[in-house]
């Protein structure tokens, strides 16, 4: 007789093989709670591989969140037909899935959606499009930001611009800073916002409280042997229901590194 917990991964496996079958740029897999007639008339998108959700997800979306705002836990599945590491998919849908359960009791509206576009512009377009929502906004960490304004990440800056300049006329970004070795003082990237051409889209927001808060360690906590120390900092790093999901199901035991 099959689990609950595998009858989740096979639903999700089954809604993803209809979805890549479909063609469709962009589509919610789950909503909770269940949909009701009266709509969030703003969207908070937080795209991400959440390969774990870790509590840092959770509190991006509840410092952004306000009344009647709905929450949409977006996952990139461009590479479907390969074999995905550390966790398949449909193991992340199933994660995104506690994670959302658990918001929705606090009345906060999440959907689960997939996509197989890479660019922002084309994930906002069938969101934006629908006429629902009168706002939509991305959360994004300082080095999303950056990848999302560097030049190399398109064909040229006249391709850059036009990208940006579709994406910005649907959206607009609310960015997380902290202090990071890597990027510099929150005075530092307050000043990157600023200085862009692009600041009067882009909203910042300091990130209290997820210092060193990262899916990748918690993969590399739960490939440790099990302790007080390792057992309580996975607390700290990822919701209860996310972790014991983790655990029973035995994700994240090999060492792969070839997803964020």
């Amino acid at each position: 007789m099959s689990s609950p917990r595998s009858n989740l991964v096979d639903i999700f496996t089954r809604r993803l093989n209809a979805f890549h079958a479909s063609g469709l740029p962009l589509q919610i897999l789950s909503t909770h709670p269940c949909p009701t007639s009266t709509l969030p008339t703003r969207l908070l998108v937080l795209d991400s591989s959440f390969n774990p959700p870790t509590r840092a997800h959770t509190q991006m979306a509840r410092a952004a969140m306000r009344q009647h705002d709905g929450l949409m836990l977006l996952l990139s599945v461009a590479n479907a037909d390969k074999r995905v590491q550390p966790a398949g998919f449909a193991s992340r849908l199933c994660l995104m899935e506690v994670l959302a359960r658990k918001m929705a009791v606090d009345g906060i509206v999440v959907d689960l959606a997939v996509t197989t576009r890479p660019l922002f512009a084309d994930k906002v377009a069938p969101v934006a499009g629908s006429g629902v929502y009168e706002e939509v906004i991305f959360l994004v960490g300082f080095d999303t930001l950056i990848r999302i304004l560097d030049v190399k990440y398109y064909d040229d800056a006249d391709k850059m611009n036009m990208v940006l300049a579709s994406f910005f006329r649907r959206a607009r970004l609310l960015v997380f800073i902290r202090p990071s070795e890597e990027w510099g003082s929150v005075a530092e990237q307050r000043r990157f916002v600023e200085e862009s051409e692009w600041t009067s889209y882009i909203q910042v927001r300091l990130d209290n409280g997820t210092e060193g808060v990262s899916s990748s360690r918690v993969r590399e906590l739960v490939r440790m042997p099990g302790g007080a120390r390792r057992d309580d900092e996975l607390a700290r790093l990822v919701d209860d229901d996310v972790l014991n999901w983790i655990e029973s199901e035995n994700l994240y035991r090999t060492d792969v590194h070839n997803s964020s």
